[in-house]
């Protein structure tokens, strides 16, 4: 996973628009499941990626394996992720969710809206505000 975890491309825009969002006064915070009770050397590999691809964030929860609680716990306002079931479980708690649509959630149907880029992100985020 190690290997995996240190290969992925980023997303178009997907830097842009976070700084963007930094510069506005947003903070990102990355909660993921990634850490080393599930996948060894993944809390190193993950944070050399975010410093080598300059990728601006203001806290990462690592070993997150329920986010309806790691975003209640960190007030979170809006949650994106690619997971359906994740967005619908945090979106049950009040919290605002969006899915972001990938290969793996293309076809499944829900409620929650979805974006299909960074820059439709971008929109989305700044209409709440």
């Amino acid at each position: 996973m190690s290997e995996i975890f240190s290969c992925v491309t980023i997303k178009e825009n997907a830097k842009e628009v976070i700084e963007r969002l930094i510069n506005n006064g947003h903070e990102i915070i990355l909660i993921t499941s990634r850490g080393e009770e599930r996948f060894k050397n993944s809390k190193e590999t993950t944070l050399e990626y975010l410093k080598n691809h300059n990728i601006s964030y203001s806290q990462i929860i690592l070993d997150s394996l329920d986010k309806q609680i790691a975003c209640k716990e960190n007030n979170i306002d809006i949650m994106i992720d690619d997971s359906v079931k994740t967005c619908e479980l945090v979106n049950m708690t009040g919290i605002k969710t969006i899915v972001y649509t990938s290969e793996i959630n293309k076809n499944i149907s829900t409620n929650i809206k979805r974006v299909e880029n960074w820059l439709e992100l971008e929109k989305e985020i700044n209409k709440n505000n």
